[in-house]
């Protein structure tokens, strides 16, 4: 088989395994590894923070914190995207949860502005 065959079937497997994604059951940091083979990746949290996964033990506190508080849901990949958004989780709970921390910092940035305030996160 020529390498650039082989090389076709991986980015078709990568493909199809972006599409599926994979639930926190099924996810392991060989799995990761093969998607961000250069070391750590940001995994998302519902707080609207990352989890900077680096190895095993990262992975596995991450999973069992978001497993804990939204059970066995689906882990999706994009290792082309800009660095924040390469991990997404697609579940309504968890993304809904994340936007209600979105809008309280926003609400609490703009009374902070509003009283004359500076904040770090301006």
């Amino acid at each position: 088989m020529k390498k650039s065959e082989l090389r076709n079937i991986i980015r078709e497997v990568i493909k199809e395994n972006l599409e599926q994604g994979y639930t926190l059951d099924e996810l392991t940091i060989d799995i990761v590894r093969q998607f961000f083979p250069k070391g750590e990746v940001a995994f998302p949290n519902p707080n609207d923070s990352s989890r900077m996964v680096r190895n095993e033990r990262d992975l596995e506190d991450w999973k069992s914190e978001t497993k804990n508080r939204f059970g066995n849901i689906k882990v999706f990949f994009d290792p082309n995207a800009v660095w924040y958004d390469q991990v997404k989780v697609k579940d309504k709970e968890f993304n809904k949860d994340k936007e209600m921390s979105i809008q309280a910092k926003a609400a609490f940035l703009d009374r902070e502005r509003r009283a004359g305030r500076t904040t770090g996160l301006d």
